[in-house]
């Protein structure tokens, strides 16, 4: 039988928590904006909804995932493949608990605008994806949506860098968006 392990259960469960208590929370600070219809609540709303869509589609890929693997294992002879841990696979896993803060350590000199698409490849790079169709595409295409979501859609400001370049390349784009 597929089951969800109880420790992914809990997580998830407590994720939907935070997300549930900050959506209380928000009604403290919901004021109107002028000239954004969204009120001031629109975007941290947003990023809890989107929350709440990857704890679910994480328990959905694990429970697919539990699928597959009791599959495989009833046409199995019992023996389990289990990789072992390399030190290039420790090394890339380091790498991409770093990559985030090295982001955030940027994100105000450089600016949103011009890292973001950089800090996609890269961490798409690191999860070892080696078609460079799929890192363009994926890396434009979630560029576009995000920028198309905050920049167009809750019309909010994002950093645009302290570094006179990028703080002109992000001028130039936000003008262009909007």
């Amino acid at each position: 039988m597929n089951r969800i392990p109880l420790k992914n259960l809990l997580e998830a469960g407590l994720w939907i928590g935070f997300v549930i208590i900050a959506y209380i929370y928000s009604f403290e600070f919901d004021r109107n904006v002028e000239g954004y219809r969204f009120n001031a609540t629109g975007w941290p709303r947003t990023v809890l909804l989107l929350i709440v869509l990857a704890a679910l589609a994480h328990l959905y890929q694990i429970y697919r995932d539990s699928a597959l693997t009791a599959t495989e294992s009833d046409n199995a002879d019992g023996s389990q493949d289990e990789t072992p841990r390399t030190a290039a696979h420790r090394l890339r896993l380091l790498a991409m608990l770093a990559l985030p803060v090295v982001y955030a350590f940027l994100l105000a000199p450089v600016g949103f605008y011009v890292l973001t698409p950089i800090f996609i490849f890269l961490l798409l790079v690191l999860a070892e994806e080696k078609r460079w169709y799929y890192l363009i595409g994926i890396s434009l295409g979630l560029y576009a949506l995000l920028v198309f979501i905050f920049g167009k859609l809750l019309y909010l400001s994002l950093p645009l860098g302290n570094i006179q370049i990028f703080y002109d390349f992000s001028n130039w784009l936000l003008t262009v968006i909007r």
